[in-house]
């Protein structure tokens, strides 16, 4: 592009233009590490993630491995539990199946994303081989779908849950 054919009246309709694209909720991404023992808020624009989390601790460090049911990966020791875990959206509740994060053990960050008409949570937790990246996507009044994949290959999905409208069924 010749710069000579910038006028001053192009060139302020290009910097609004630049402007407004970086201020647009489909770019909108906030992040923050998981507090430990306590609770993590995470906001962009509307809507708002809070994160209660406990360490605990097994009677036996092999405790943790040897009970599968645990949501522990045995990444960490003291393991990190999920006690609550909300997503508000224009200041309104939404609800979050429990199958949505409570095999999510030991999070160590959040990451979410604002797009054009729904939002996308990054939930980073575990360590090394037992790492996992969760997305959960919702939108205004519901979650949509949980996508889980190993953190050492986030390519390929190992679980995927859709969770459907229940005002459909009644």
């Amino acid at each position: 592009m010749d710069i000579s054919l910038v006028t001053p009246a192009k060139s302020l309709a290009l910097g609004f233009a630049l402007a407004i694209s970086t201020l647009s909720p489909a770019q909108t991404v906030a992040s923050k590490q998981i507090t430990v023992n306590g609770e993590t808020r995470l906001m962009v624009g509307p809507a708002t993630v809070i994160v209660q989390t406990r360490e605990t601790t097994a009677p036996k460090e092999d405790a943790i491995y040897s009970n599968r049911n645990s949501p522990c990966t045995g990444g960490r020791i003291p393991c990190l539990l999920t006690e609550s875990f909300q997503i508000r959206v224009n200041g309104k509740p939404i609800y979050v199946p429990y199958s949505a994060f409570a095999d999510l053990g030991d999070m160590t960050s959040l990451k979410i994303q604002h797009l054009a008409s729904h939002y996308v949570l990054t939930i980073y937790g575990g360590d090394a081989s037992v790492s996992y990246i969760a997305k959960l996507t919702f939108d205004d009044g519901r979650v949509l779908e949980r996508v889980v994949a190993p953190g050492e290959d986030s390519t390929q999905p190992s679980e995927r849950t859709v969770y459907y409208n229940p005002k459909r069924f009644e």
